[in-house]
């Protein structure tokens, strides 16, 4: 009977603390010149066995499917002063390198809350929109990043273990030194109380938008300690409205207890 009493105990004290959970998605950077996810247990996409070339068909990835169209294509371009992390290999742009300005929408092959993507040869005209079943969730747009890290000697950033950055290492391709007015980082995205199974990449303003490493896991807890908080990311109404599983526990955990308290009083 003690043990029964536990877990509705348990049932419902869980569930209300899920359905008090805020939901958030974060924003961080990692250290200057690293260019694959310190997150553990990742899959990646690094788009290395594709020909380079503008895709208007979809392309069935290791992380889900990247659908391009005619309408909506995008292009796999070499590595060169503006992508390809490592200096090899191929990497993937919207914008520009596609001869469009349409949205390209990565469907994942399952729910996520964390996405990483190298950002090379970034400007503020990137954005990535991250959807649940179709549903916008929240909208980041990289111009964050370029306020985070201004050009020059004195910009400094703090990461979270409390090592210090300058701003000004994130300049440049690090596998050649090329293209130094513009900014190399990794991007990581967590989402707390939530979890997407779409992102969408856009950019406007007839630039690119070049990244690569593409990186998915769900379960991600917390940012590696060597991130730079960039920016709580804002959410749509959709986003803050709790998912139905949630719901579902939380009203399993009141019955549970009603029944409890339905039992003490017949004794």
């Amino acid at each position: 009977m003690a043990l029964g009493i536990g877990i509705l105990r348990l049932i419902s004290i869980s569930s209300f603390a899920l359905s008090l959970q805020a939901a958030s998605i974060v924003a961080y950077v990692e250290a200057p010149t690293l260019q694959w996810s310190s997150v553990n247990g990742v899959a990646v996409e690094t788009f290395d066995t594709l020909g380079a070339g503008i895709a208007s068909s979809g392309f069935a990835s290791v992380i889900g499917e990247y659908g391009g169209s005619p309408t909506t294509p995008f292009a796999i371009v070499s590595a060169n002063e503006y992508g390809g992390a490592g200096g090899t290999g191929q990497y993937f742009a919207a914008g520009t390198e596609a001869n469009s300005d349409a949205p390209v929408t990565l469907t994942l092959n399952s729910n996520a809350n964390y996405f990483g993507f190298w950002w090379s040869a970034g400007d503020p005209n990137n954005t990535i929109t991250f959807l649940r079943n179709g549903v916008a969730l929240a909208t980041f747009t990289t111009s964050n990043l370029i306020a985070l890290l201004p050009h020059g000697v004195d910009g400094k950033v703090t990461a979270i273990n409390g090592d210090v950055y300058n701003t000004d290492d994130y300049y440049g391709n690090p596998n050649d030194r090329t293209d130094p007015l513009e900014p190399f980082a990794y991007v990581d995205v967590i989402a707390t109380g939530l979890v997407f199974n779409q992102i969408q990449f856009a950019n406007t303003n007839s630039t690119g938008f070049e990244s690569d490493n593409h990186s998915v896991a769900a379960g991600v807890m917390a940012p590696p300690a060597g991130d730079v908080i960039v920016q709580d990311v804002p959410l749509t109404a959709a986003a803050e409205t709790p998912e139905p599983s949630t719901y579902l526990l939380f009203t399993a955990g009141v019955c549970a207890l009603g029944l409890l308290r339905t039992r003490r009083t017949g004794q």
